[in-house]
């Protein structure tokens, strides 16, 4: 799942995952690579912005080992950070936006953070404080190299294409994400976000007794907010694996064709890598151009560490002075 030609913007040596062979001659991308680049926080803002424009994501090497030091690395990079509404995962910091990633052994499907609500975080961080000692990677897939790799006249079908999320929160899910079991006090939060960044017209909400409903338009495919591309980076793939996750069909309410999700699967499947996790790594993905998961493992101690926010102004104030180069 990851991005493109990263030699040119990588001064240190990168960090080599390999594709399946067989599946990945079956999908042609020249944004297609079968390595992560791999940076530490000493080389800079200049080529850690480089590298995620280009590549999508970037692995930061002996970055972090404490919760302390994950979020002392994050803040230089974000701002805004989000909760997420998971009542079962591991809270880490005071404020609730350091937490444990998903519980379980089991695998997860590719998907972006919280693609299905308004105010989709930019930036998603993982920081690595126990790897597991057998399986359990972080899959990463490029969605530009998703869109490049698909036959045209499917790309062009998601492209023309607008989905509508239903998201149902239960009690324990909404208090979480605003720290309040006050119905009128969550929608009031909920409506700070819609109107923050923009997605008034695109978003409706209501509560039926505690349960919170949200139902959220978003286009088939978005486009990445750091290198511009048009990519296929939502919830949609895990959403067909989750019964009581949110959901998604097209706006007229047909469901999207099965043959159209088996193709993306499929490309999907054949574009990921792994990121084989070390102590301290701390992984930076642009969250809106790519789409992540886990591999299963066997049990045992694997301590991953997320957060997930907008760039912060340094990070901005790198982007504009660049981009004027």
């Amino acid at each position: 799942m990851l991005m493109g030609v990263v030699e040119s913007v990588m001064p240190r040596d990168v960090h080599n995952v390999a594709l399946r062979d067989e599946e990945a001659n079956r999908v042609r991308s020249s944004r297609r690579v079968t390595c992560l680049p791999t940076l530490t926080i000493g080389d800079g803002p200049r080529a850690i912005w480089a590298a995620l424009r280009k590549s999508g994501a970037v692995l930061l090497k002996d970055a972090a080992t404490t919760p302390a030091a994950f979020e002392a690395v994050t803040d230089q990079f974000a701002a805004s950070f989000r909760i997420h509404q998971d009542p079962t995962r591991q809270r880490y910091s005071d404020d609730d936006t350091t937490q444990g990633v998903t519980g379980g052994t089991e695998a997860i499907g590719l998907h972006a953070e919280r693609a299905y609500l308004p105010g989709r975080p930019e930036l998603l961080f993982f920081g690595c404080l126990t790897p597991p000692v057998s399986g359990g990677a972080t899959t990463l897939c490029d969605g530009a190299a998703v869109v490049e790799a698909l036959p045209p006249e499917e790309a062009q079908r998601l492209a023309v294409m607008t989905l509508l999320w239903r998201t149902s929160m239960q009690l324990r899910m909404w208090q979480r994400l605003w720290n309040t079991d006050d119905p009128g006090a969550a929608a009031a939060l909920l409506n700070e976000t819609i109107d923050r960044y923009g997605e008034r017209a695109q978003t409706q909400h209501w509560f039926e007794a505690d349960t919170l409903h949200i139902d959220y338009r978003t286009p088939g495919l978005n486009a990445g907010w750091i290198s511009g591309l048009k990519a296929f980076a939502n919830y949609l793939l895990l959403a067909e694996l989750e019964p009581d996750g949110p959901r998604a069909t097209q706006i007229d309410g047909r469901r999207v064709p099965k043959n159209l999700l088996d193709r993306l699967a499929e490309t999907a499947d054949a574009l990921t890598i792994d990121i084989p996790w070390q102590r301290g790594d701390v992984a930076i993905i642009d969250n809106t151009r790519c789409m992540h998961g886990r591999r299963a493992f066997a049990g045992g101690a694997r301590q991953i560490l997320v957060r997930m926010g907008d760039a912060g102004q340094q990070l901005r104030a790198t982007s504009q002075s660049m981009a004027k180069q």
